[in-house]
């Protein structure tokens, strides 16, 4: 087969399908149904270098057929090394695929595609938007993760653009590995790589790592770290990870700068320990040549400290913001000396045996003298209450009181403030979520009005190049088409004169 070096695009690909009969070379797939979008037209998801297609053949079988927009060096013999090699692994990541390298026929050419087994998986952005908050499944699911690299290192081979495009989870929570354009298998050593794989997911030295085992090494330890983070603290997806964003928790800005790093500082500073310790050897990692890079190695399990049971009216503050506002200290005990608590419990006990037995002899005598005596005792009983109370005041009980009563005024007063600067700041905060929502939401009609522009734009560039493509065609086959006429003419003149002439030499 003649090597083709100019591929067709994504809109003549959606041309051509729609006759699978006239433009597919495999039986099975000319009488397959295509998926369709809201105009009839073949539905392709679109990426960087092919576009993939839906099919489901009268058999009922489903699959993926991958259309490539650009020429990949030796793609047909990566290909079989990579299905031969995969073909003696027992592992569920994988996919089955069939590399057909007549498959499809677009404006009388052939060009090769992928025929893929289709999975009913998502993409493992959304499957962790559908999970946030159960720990269990995104844990297990890091887990699952761990696996599968192990397994791909124990095998020798690297996918070589593992991020979250090409991690699909099925309904069990099973991992699916998609997308093997750019794998390593051993029998390719010594070839170059096709592709760099996705920028936030790779070292920055991995522009110049040779194509081999270890290319995967730091995209591991990279999804690995942001899948434990999630579960550990899924405050960490709605702070770090970007609404629409290409990347996790981490962008290709944050391995080229490890320093300035704010995601990474946030992740290395993060409470639970086993966060802080995988994100520091990530960062540790980012500086290292792809080839000094370990294996990942996993955790067990993930220790998360418990919440704190101690009661938040200590304090007066919510969680989030301590160590931003100065907290009122409790005042300090007031400790009373050991004579003068002596002298207290001796006095208390005194005032109160007279008191007891002022009160007894009042009673006594309204009994016996009565009511004049009981006034006269009354008047002492009075008098004596007042020298107890002035004799009180003299004594250490009384100052501890009052300066126990002092220092419940201060800590109520700061109580209050504090009170305040708490609330004052929470209103703050609402403020500024509020106007980050808006900014949010406003980015991201925005994003979405760029991106129906940017498909709106490559619609027409495609009609466009296909119109012109077909122009030429038409006067490519107008000129041959002229071309062989005045040749097959010169040929019958030739042929007369040749005719004549031979003619010519017999005499009648």
């Amino acid at each position: 087969m003649t090597a083709v070096t100019r591929f067709p695009s994504g809109g003549q690909y959606v041309d051509a399908l729609q006759n699978p009969r006239l433009c597919f070379r495999d039986p099975e797939l000319q009488t397959a149904r295509l998926q369709t979008d809201a105009l009839g037209r073949p539905k392709a998801i679109s990426g960087n270098f092919a576009s993939v297609f839906s099919v489901t053949t009268a058999a009922g079988t489903r699959y993926a057929i991958k259309c490539f927009t650009r020429n990949i060096p030796d793609q047909e013999k990566r290909y079989r090394a990579v299905s031969d090699h995969l073909r003696t692994l027992p592992h569920r990541w994988k996919i089955g695929f069939d590399y057909q390298p007549a498959g499809i026929m677009v404006a009388g050419q052939s060009y090769p595609i992928l025929r893929m087994e289709w999975v009913e998986a998502v993409s493992l952005i959304r499957w962790i938007e559908d999970h946030l908050g159960n720990r269990p499944a995104l844990f297990t699911l890091a887990r699952y993760f761990a696996e599968m690299a192990d397994d791909l290192a124990k095998a020798g081979i690297a996918h070589g653009d593992l991020q979250h495009g090409n991690l699909l989870v099925t309904p069990d929570g099973a991992l699916k590995l998609v997308d093997y354009d750019g794998m390593y298998v051993p029998s390719l050593a010594g070839m170059p790589a096709t592709e760099h794989g996705h920028r936030h997911y790779q070292s920055p030295s991995r522009a110049n790592a040779a194509f081999g085992p270890d290319l995967d090494r730091f995209s591991n330890w990279l999804i690995y770290l942001s899948l434990v983070a999630i579960s550990a603290d899924v405050t960490l997806w709605h702070t770090l990870h970007e609404p629409g964003g290409e990347h996790l928790l981490l962008t290709d800005a944050d391995f080229a700068d490890v320093s300035t790093s704010t995601g990474m500082a946030v992740l290395m500073q993060h409470h639970v320990a086993d966060v802080g310790r995988l994100a520091m050897q990530v960062a540790d990692l980012a500086t290292r040549p792809l080839s000094a890079l370990p294996d990942l190695v996993p955790l067990p399990e993930i220790s998360v400290p418990a919440p704190s049971k101690q009661a938040p009216a200590q304090t007066g503050l919510p969680q989030w913001m301590s160590g931003h506002v100065q907290q009122a200290s409790p005042p300090p005990a007031v400790p009373v000396p050991l004579g003068e608590h002596h002298q207290l419990v001796q006095w208390t006990r005194i005032s109160m045996l007279g008191l007891g037995i002022a009160t007894a002899l009042t009673a006594v005598m309204v009994a016996v003298t009565g009511l004049a005596a009981s006034v006269i005792a009354g008047l002492g009983l009075a008098f004596a209450l007042l020298t107890s109370r002035a004799f009180y005041t003299r004594l250490p009980e009384h100052k501890v009181r009052r300066t126990i009563a002092d220092r419940r005024h201060q800590a109520h007063q700061h109580s209050t403030l504090a009170a305040k600067r708490t609330t004052s700041l929470e209103k703050q905060r609402d403020r500024l979520q509020a106007n980050d929502t808006r900014q949010a939401h406003a980015s991201s009609e925005e994003m979405q009005a760029l991106r129906r522009r940017q498909r709106h734009e490559l619609d027409v560039f495609d009609r466009t190049t296909t119109e012109r493509v077909s122009q030429f065609d038409a006067h490519i086959l107008s000129v041959s088409a002229k071309k062989r006429e005045e040749i097959n003419d010169a040929l019958a003149l030739l042929q007369q004169q040749y005719v004549i002439a031979y003619l010519k030499r017999f005499v009648l």
